[in-house]
């Protein structure tokens, strides 16, 4: 408090008032909890108080103590149960929320209980549920504050000579930095069921090295070689961040759309920062059914690096995410030497010969819109050009050309 001015006798009070914030709620009957014991912590406030008074000045301090209870928790949502076929991947979609009443870090371990097969936790960035190009793999501990929750998936590969019958037990553990005995644990049971459904995906493209503005193209193929139906089937590609798909460029083996739309071949969605997807029902796959999904895709303006995409199969049996295809994109690199042939001395009126030598020394990326220009100084007067198609520019004396490398 500044008080500017305090009559003799008269006493001014200041009301302070801290609020410590709650513990957020969850719903218990979907989640995994795991709470830690209350720690206690004592808190002082010291307030300073300066006068000036008969040409003195003072101050005065006063201090209020108050203890406040600290306590560490979590919560792990939800387990999963589900049927899987041997040699499928499957996807496990999580949430862990911080219910502490502080900001903590939650250290995360994956493990077999039962069962065998091969497993990658990744960060769920948009939250959708579904393995992405734009979802990192889980790579340390995650900062929440809180109330605040993050998604992660938990991807499981079986081997394709899983025991028909055989329980997969997935344990997903979260650990608090702020309180090691805080360890919340959700398990997810796979039985393995043998179906003879057995199908392959992958993707490939037709260009390992683009720069901006190149169309790519994609060819996803899948085949069930099992003897059994597979239903409910659809196929996915979520474009990389760097692209944008083509219209009219979707093309199956038994449909062509012309367009985005909800029928023909498949549909093309884009997302609230305009990343799109693209989506084609399949029905059911019966056996020894194969075919071929095409696409194009235009590298945005502005991207650089490699450019990855994955396609998924999913149905009714199985989750399968093809192996990634990646393009690497760069700008190409122009290099421009001049030389003047002939002799150093030229008398007035006589010719002057120039050699303009221009190369793109980039391995791999082409290089758009080069423009060579030659203004010649006087006195100096343009001729004639050999080996290009030249044109005068505004001023007589430039000399331009335009091209692509």
């Amino acid at each position: 408090m500044n008080a500017r001015g305090l009559a003799a006798r008269c006493r001014a009070v200041a009301a302070l008032l801290a609020v410590l914030a709650p513990v957020p709620a969850v719903a218990q009957s979907a989640a995994i909890v795991a709470t830690g014991s209350v720690r206690l912590q004592q808190v002082s406030n010291r307030a300073t108080l300066e006068w000036s008074a008969g040409g003195q000045r003072g101050t005065d301090t006063s201090d209020a103590q108050v203890t406040t209870q600290h306590q560490a928790s979590v919560a792990l949502l939800s387990p999963i149960s589900r049927s899987v076929a041997p040699g499928a991947q499957i996807v496990l979609a999580h949430v862990v929320r911080n219910l502490g009443t502080d900001s903590d870090l939650f250290a995360f371990r994956t493990s077999l209980r039962s069962g065998v097969g091969l497993f990658v936790v990744y960060i769920d960035t948009d939250g959708d549920g579904k393995l992405g190009p734009r979802d990192p793999p889980l790579s340390g501990p995650v900062a929440l504050a809180p109330g605040q929750s993050a998604s992660l998936l938990v991807v499981v590969t079986l081997p394709v000579d899983a025991v028909d019958g055989s329980v997969v037990t997935v344990d997903l553990q979260a650990t608090s930095t702020a309180d090691g005995a805080v360890i919340a644990i959700v398990s997810d049971a796979l039985a393995v069921h043998a179906t003879s459904v057995r199908v392959a995906l992958s993707e490939t493209v037709d260009r390992l090295a683009a720069t901006p503005g190149d169309t790519l193209g994609y060819t996803l193929t899948y085949v069930n070689s099992g003897s059994d139906t597979s239903s409910a089937v659809t196929l996915s590609d979520l474009l990389s961040p760097g692209l944008v798909f083509v219209p009219g460029s979707l093309w199956s083996t038994t449909s062509t759309t012309t367009a985005p739309t909800n029928g023909g071949a498949g549909a093309v969605f884009r997302d609230s920062v305009g990343h799109e997807s693209i989506v084609i029902p399949l029905g059911t796959l019966a056996p020894g059914a194969r075919g071929t999904v095409s696409f194009r895709a235009e590298v945005r303006v502005g991207t650089s690096g490699l450019v990855a995409n994955t396609a998924t199969f999913s149905s009714s049996d199985t989750t399968i995410v093809s192996a990634p295809v990646t393009t690497s994109v760069g700008q190409g690199a122009v290099g421009l030497t001049i030389e003047r042939l002939g002799s150093d001395n030229v008398p007035l009126a006589g010719e002057v010969r120039y050699q303009l030598r221009y190369v793109n020394t980039s391995n791999d990326k082409a290089a758009y819109g080069v423009t060579l220009v030659d203004t010649l100084p006087e006195p100096l007067r343009f001729v004639s050009a050999d080996g290009l198609r030249a044109t005068i520019g505004d001023s007589p004396f430039a000399l331009t050309r335009t091209s692509t490398l």
